[in-house]
């Protein structure tokens, strides 16, 4: 996947001495304009980002479910224990993670894991499943801000569909910023 980068385009845009004329290699029609350039300098400053989904549970009986699925539609899989290896699978650069709960991860409860993540990742999307339901487990960790709350008996189709979606809404968010400076300008 491929997400534009726009940090250099930023104050690319305040040097006004810059030769417009000679920095774009198709000559537009008609005058170009700083936005024109934060565009086409947006277009060829390009990362490499890679797509991520962390699966933290106890076994890794859904890793082994999920894993095929996920890496073909081209999703990175890392499997981890504990909450130790979800920050450590989280603290990665060039990578848009979601993270996968298991509430079998007994070291603390879902809820308390969920808010240890949300304090160091804000922006993480999570997305909890259990085997095992209740009405108070699972207005706790809603009350975390999870994107989806999944029921294993609902079957592995919404969450396949659940974890694309939050996929989706990642990336979006990550590149959401360059959206926001056209708005500026």
């Amino acid at each position: 996947m491929t997400v534009y980068g726009t940090g250099i385009a930023l104050i690319f845009c305040f040097h006004l001495d810059f030769d417009f004329d000679n920095f774009c290699d198709v000559k537009p029609e008609t005058p170009i304009s700083y936005l024109d350039v934060f565009w086409v300098f947006d277009e060829r400053t390009e990362m490499d980002i890679e797509k991520s989904v962390v699966i933290a549970e106890q076994q890794s009986e859904l890793a082994a479910k999920l894993g095929p699925l996920l890496m073909k539609n081209g999703y990175q899989v890392q499997v981890v224990h504990d909450t130790e290896g979800i920050i450590r699978a989280l603290n990665v650069r060039n990578r848009i993670s979601v993270l996968l709960v298991d509430d079998s991860i007994a070291e603390r409860s879902v809820s308390e894991n969920i808010s240890i993540i949300k304090k160091i990742f804000s922006n993480v999307f999570i997305i909890t499943t259990t085997n095992n339901n209740s009405p108070e487990k699972e207005k706790n960790i809603r009350k975390e801000g999870v994107f989806y709350y999944h029921i294993g008996a609902t079957g592995i189709d919404d969450l396949i569909t659940a974890i694309s979606c939050a996929m989706t809404r990642a990336i979006e968010d990550a590149v959401s910023f360059h959206g926001n400076w056209a708005k500026i300008w």
